[in-house]
C-alpha cells in the first residue's frame, strides 16, 4: 500500500497537471463523463441526468447506471444518451471498475483506488474511450445521513472512427471530477448523486441511486457528523 501522505499530494499534483493539460470540451458524447466512481460508490442502479455541455450544444442527456458491489469490488456498467451536434442522437456505454491502493484508517480517513474502464460513443461518429485514473474519498455518518464526497483524475486514451470524426484519429483527454453521494435513511437504500467533470470533459450530474437491501461502509470509514 502507499503512504497516505503521498497519495494525497500523489493525487493532487495529478489533478492539477490534469486541468492545466485540459484543452477543451468534446463535440460529441464521454461515455465516462461524469464517472460516478468515488471511492464509496455503491452497488445498485443509478438514473442520472446530465449536462454533457456538447459543443455548441449543451442540451440535457441522461445516463443508468448498475455496479453488481461497492467501489473496490466487481464493476460498474453504464448506458447514456445525449443530443449532439445537428439534434443528432449521441449514445454510448461502458464498463469500469475500481481497486483500492489506500485503504482508510482512524488516524487517515481516506480511501484511494486507482480506476480503469472501456467504453464509446456514437453519433456524428464512432469515439472509444480508455480511461485510467485515481479516486480519493471518505465518508461522513450520523444515524440517518451518510455524505461520501470525493474527487478523481484520470487520463483517457480516444480513438475515432468515421467520415465525420474532428482532430486527430487518437488523442489523450484529461479530466477531473469532484462528487458527493448521499445516503438517507438508516437503511441506506436511497442516495442522491451529483458530480461534475472539469478539463477535456465538460459536464455535470445530479441523481438517485437505489440499493437493494441498502449498502453499508466499514466503521472506520464513517466518523460521526457533529450537530
Amino acid at each position: 500500500m502507499l503512504r497516505t501522505d503521498t497519495a494525497v499530494r500523489t493525487l493532487v499534483c495529478v489533478a492539477m497537471l490534469f486541468a492545466m493539460g485540459a484543452t477543451g470540451a468534446t463535440a460529441q458524447l464521454s461515455w465516462e463523463s461524469p464517472q460516478m466512481l468515488g471511492p464509496q460508490a455503491p452497488a445498485g442502479f443509478s438514473f442520472i441526468a446530465i449536462d454533457y455541455g456538447l459543443d455548441p450544444s449543451p442540451d440535457l442527456g441522461g445516463s443508468i447506471i448498475w455496479r453488481s458491489a461497492n467501489a473496490g469490488a466487481g464493476f460498474g456498467i453504464r448506458g447514456s444518451v445525449a443530443q449532439g451536434i445537428g439534434d443528432r442522437v449521441n449514445v454510448a456505454a461502458g464498463i469500469d471498475l475500481a481497486r483500492p491502493l489506500v485503504t482508510a484508517s482512524p488516524e487517515f480517513p481516506f480511501d484511494l483506488m486507482w480506476t480503469a474502464g472501456a467504453g464509446g460513443s456514437w453519433g456524428e461518429f464512432i469515439e472509444l474511450a480508455l480511461p485510467i485514473g485515481i479516486t480519493l474519498g471518505t465518508s461522513v455518518s450520523s444515524a440517518n445521513v451518510r455524505v461520501d464526497p470525493y474527487m478523481s483524475a484520470r487520463g483517457a486514451v480516444e480513438g475515432r472512427v468515421g467520415e465525420s470524426a474532428f482532430g486527430d484519429r487518437v488523442s489523450l483527454a484529461l479530466a477531473v471530477d469532484v462528487g458527493m453521494d448521499v445516503f438517507i435513511g438508516r437503511s441506506r437504500t436511497f442516495a442522491l448523486r451529483t458530480a461534475a467533470s472539469l478539463g477535456d470533459r465538460h459536464a455535470a450530474a445530479i441523481g438517485l441511486h437505489v440499493s437493494p437491501g441498502g449498502t453499508t461502509t466499514t466503521a472506520h470509514r464513517t466518523p460521526a457528523l457533529r450537530n
